[in-house]
């Protein structure tokens, strides 16, 4: 099966994967002396991947070794032509890039609640078979967050991945009752 290589930026890309894609000369054709890049911009993340003249198009190709050096996330991509004097924002898209099916989840990908969730668990988990919440030793003392605050916290960010995972948002319900003042 052959391979349909895209004709603009994916809006979904995977670590590891080889990742190429064509782009039209548009305004900035290389025949002109125009050359495309396409910057990777993440939360303190950036990197480019570079374009090479195909007639006056564009190709950008990113190798299989340096897709796996990418973290995983939301990526907004700005795609510049440049001809040495000249540079232009030729377009800006979003791209998520997904983890590496082949590399161990190691759970950096998981969301805040999902990563809370798991040490809520694995702190309740450690508390079965401790039945002190705080005790002292030779003037130093230990306190922990008591059993039934932490059954309250995993209820709340359960019900926060519940809500992540289903899809139907993270907003809580608000109740609200109008009347006079008491």
């Amino acid at each position: 099966m052959a391979y349909d290589v895209p004709t603009s930026v994916p809006t979904e890309l995977t670590v590891g994967d080889t990742w190429t894609w064509t782009v039209p000369a548009g305004s900035f054709p290389a025949g002109e002396g125009w050359g495309r890049s396409f910057r990777f911009l993440g939360s303190g993340l950036a990197f480019e991947v570079p374009a090479l003249a195909v007639g006056d198009g564009f190709q950008a190709s990113y190798a299989m070794a340096s897709t796996a050096n990418v973290d995983p996330g939301t990526y907004q991509v700005v795609e510049i032509a440049d001809n040495g004097t000249s540079r232009h924002t030729v377009a800006r898209a979003t791209v998520v890039v997904h983890p590496d099916p082949d590399v161990v989840d190691d759970g950096s990908h998981r969301a805040h609640d999902e990563k809370m969730l798991a040490a809520i668990e694995a702190v309740l988990e450690g508390r079965v078979t401790e039945d002190m919440e705080s005790y002292s030793i030779l003037g130093r003392s230990l306190q922990r967050i008591p059993f039934r605050e932490l059954m309250q916290y995993r209820a709340i960010y359960a019900q926060k991945v519940r809500r992540a995972r289903s899809g139907s948002g993270t907003y809580d319900r608000v109740s609200v009752q109008f009347g006079p003042v008491t």
